[in-house]
This record gives C-alpha cells, structure tokens and sequence, in this order.
C-alpha cells in the first residue's frame, strides 16, 4: 500500500476520495433547491385555486355567478356567460331557492346610481357578517340595457 501512494500513477487514481466533500455539498444544495422549488409550486397552485375559506361556501357563492337558476342572464336559453346577471331574477325568493344550505347570505349589487340588497331567510341583522367576499365585477341587465355593477357576497 505504501509503494500506491509513493507511486504518481496512484495519486492520480485516488483523486475521487478528494471530490467526495465537494459531491455530497452539491447534492444537498440541489436538494434544498428542489424542495424550496416544489413549496414555491405549491404556494402557487394553492393560490391558483381560489378557493378561500370553506368549500360549501364557494360552491355556493360561485353558483350565483355561473348557474342558469340563480342570476344568469340566459335569454332565450343562449348559452349563458358567467358574471352576467338578471336584475329580474335578482329578488331574496329566487336566492332562497337557489341556496340550499344553513349558511345565511347576502347579496349587494352596487351601480353607478344605487344598490341593491337582497338576504336568505336565515339572515339575521344583528348577528355580525362572518365572511365578506371581495367585490366580483359583474354585467347586470336591467331595464332592456347592460349595466357595469359590483356583486358584494357576505356570509353569517
């Protein structure tokens, strides 16, 4: 063993034990990066989603942008476009038919020259608003013209 490593030819054969450190800090940066890779994805796809908070609740308040029997405008049963609304669907009997759920809601669309609210039955005035939704920039038709409005969604 002594003549390998007095020998140059065996200096050279052994140069892998030298890189080994070097190796195995490489492979653990590459692992960090990878992982902080897949948390960013993560954080991204999550965010994506959209959904904030219960999945009852989404499910519910986004029905009353893109179901035929809540709000959608659908005349002559065209094919409907989500986040155009009818004012004359647009009253508490039709929401209350449309919601099917314990959870109380209500509904303000804000126009240039008003607004209007309308709540299930369940909702109570001096009970404090759990939930509120961020303004959905909506059309809403309403005497024969469409009409920019904000739907404001609020939960108890």
């Amino acid at each position: 063993m002594s003549r390998l490593l007095k020998n140059k030819r065996a200096e050279r054969e052994f140069w892998a034990a030298d890189t080994w450190p070097s190796y195995i800090i490489f492979g653990i940066i590459i692992n960090i990066v990878f992982i902080l890779f897949l948390l960013g994805l993560n954080s991204i796809a999550e965010a994506e989603t959209g959904i904030s908070g219960n999945l009852e609740e989404f499910t519910i308040s986004s029905g009353f942008l893109f179901s035929k029997d809540c709000f959608l405008y659908n005349p002559d049963n065209e094919a409907a476009r989500a986040y155009k609304l009818d004012f004359n669907k647009f009253n508490a009997n039709n929401l209350n038919n449309c919601v099917q759920s314990r959870q109380a809601f209500r509904l303000t669309l804000k126009f240039d020259e008003g607004e209007s609210s309308i709540k299930t039955i369940n909702w109570k005035e001096d009970k404090e608003v759990k939930r509120r939704e961020s303004p959905k920039q909506v059309v809403v038709f309403k005497d024969n013209k469409l009409i920019k409005a904000k739907l404001i969604i609020e939960l108890q």
